[in-house]
């Protein structure tokens, strides 16, 4: 029964359009990027060299973590969203045939889905030279096997990692909302690398840290000559090949503990039967309801959008995935703003524009992920929790029911400026600095950060409002952000030119 499995989640994928969306998506991002000569390459090395090949790909696997929660983490959510334990517990299929089945059939879909990469690199190398964006001189000659090498050593290991964690944690727990914390851990892991790689002393240690290889393979080829990097693969030795061993080798483990806990029945069987009464029991009378004349009235519209904001903001406080994820976000602000800029080995001292200045450090990603992510969980909780048929039937305006999660998303934007300052006042006090100028927060915090946070919620709810899927949408808003970044790029390669010119 493996092969049906397969074939049908195969099938099933080549008929959904979000799987061409993806493909597109890499097609064009990495045809931008790399036409834009937007690659680590020094002045010496090709833009398409075997050593910048493969850091893109070592970055790529970091990206492509949103796209592999929402390509692993559905296939068997499917049937609980669906209910379709009818039909699977009366089928002749094993368990082995259909947790493995689900997974290396979407796991195959993952790794087409990431080799638009490979065509996009191709075509920007083409269209560079053509549209004047970048010196022809700067790509070399196109061989296969300079793509297809580091796709396979360094960013299939990823994928696979990343696909074996999000697969397994949804199997585990029957719940895809798991996924958000995981995507979180993954980039603290590699916040945690890119922290460690400053001290030399460490860099094994970093080597193995980092999930997705990026600082493994730059110190794999730092020592390379310009003309070895443009014509040398890397060897798949040393420190990277521990790395690309250790991260698959963690993924599988986890994705194995899942598949032995695993059952057909466990897990598509309804465990919250907490509603259903014990036969025998005595059912109180029922009571017998006052009778009154429903008034909807603009007013009361008004206070039931402030009362369902209040709704949705507790609801995001309260989510345990939400806290992780900002006690993440301030132990990484608190770090930036304690150690700062080391100049020789000497901190910053603890002035009250350092405090602002490294809020666009680390904490700054972490803004992005909660209002990209918690903007799509709060536009679709509705339908999450199957709530959505009977807010429908209710009167009350669309305006009212959007526009209070909206309003819970400015709450959260709000927070999120207010946080720095917390964080700088308290650690300008340990390390005994009380000159505050607290004016500089407010101004800063409140009048710019706060609305550069603002626009970013505006975007994703006006992008989750469109699209009618929490994960599509999620993919949509990011790469919004990523065209508004590559298109400020070449407006500002532009603007130089004509600076210069």
């Amino acid at each position: 029964m493996f092969w049906p499995v397969f074939s049908f989640e195969i099938r099933y994928r080549l008929r959904r359009p979000a799987t061409y969306i993806y493909f597109a998506v890499f097609l064009i991002f990495t045809m931008l990027i790399i036409a834009e000569g937007g690659t680590p390459a020094s002045e010496k090395v090709y833009h398409n060299s075997p050593a910048v090949i493969g850091s893109f790909f070592a970055l790529l696997g970091i990206l492509s973590v949103l796209v592999s929660s929402a390509v692993m983490g559905v296939p068997l959510y499917r049937d609980l969203e669906h209910n379709t334990k009818e039909y699977l517990l009366a089928s002749p299929m094993g368990r082995s045939a259909y947790f493995w089945g689900r997974f290396w059939g979407s796991f195959a879909i993952l790794v087409l889905l990431c080799t638009g990469a490979i065509f996009g690199y191709i075509a920007g190398s083409w269209l560079g030279p053509l549209a004047d964006w970048t010196k022809p001189e700067r790509y070399g000659p196109h061989q296969a096997v300079h793509y297809l090498w580091p796709f396979f050593t360094v960013l299939l290991p990823s994928l696979f990692f990343t696909s074996c964690v999000f697969y397994g944690l949804v199997a585990w727990l029957r719940n895809n909302r798991v996924l958000y914390s995981a995507s979180i851990l993954l980039f603290i892991l590699y916040l945690l690398a890119n922290f460690l790689v400053q001290d030399l002393e460490k860099r094994d240690l970093v080597d193995l840290l980092d999930p997705f290889a990026l600082n493994t393979y730059t110190n794999a080829i730092k020592y390379l000559t310009p003309a070895e990097q443009n014509t040398q693969l890397t060897p798949l030795s040393g420190n990277l090949l521990l790395n690309r061993l250790l991260w698959p080798a963690l993924g599988l483990g986890l994705l194995l503990f899942s598949y032995f806990r695993f059952t057909i029945s466990g897990f598509v069987s309804d465990r919250s039967r907490g509603g259903k009464s014990v036969e025998g029991e005595t059912k109180p009378p029922r009571a017998r309801l006052p009778v009154f004349n429903p008034i909807f009235s603009r007013g009361l519209h008004w206070s039931n959008l402030f009362s369902l904001g209040q709704l949705e903001f507790r609801n995001i406080l309260r989510d345990s995935y939400f806290l992780s994820i900002m006690l993440g976000a301030v132990v990484f602000l608190f770090i930036d703003d304690w150690i700062g800029n080391l100049s020789y080995g000497v901190p910053d001292r603890p002035v009250t524009m350092n405090m602002l200045l490294f809020k666009t450090y680390n904490y700054s990603l972490f803004v992005f992920i909660i209002i990209m992510f918690y903007t799509g969980e709060t536009v679709h909780r509705d339908r999450s929790t199957r709530f959505a048929n009977i807010a429908d039937a209710l009167p009350v305006p669309n305006w009212v029911q959007l526009g209070s999660k909206f309003l819970a998303i400015t709450g959260v934007c709000l927070m999120l400026a207010t946080i720095p300052m917390l964080v700088g006042l308290t650690v300008q006090v340990l390390q005994g600095f009380f000159n505050f100028k607290l004016h500089y927060y407010f101004i800063d915090l409140y009048a710019i950060t706060f609305w550069d946070y603002f626009q970013m919620a505006l975007l994703a709810f006006f992008v989750h409002a469109l699209v009618n899927n929490k994960f599509l949408g999620h993919f949509a808003g990011i790469g919004c952000w990523v065209l508004l970044f590559v298109a400020q790029s070449f407006l500002d390669w532009d603007y130089n030119l004509a600076l210069y010119s």
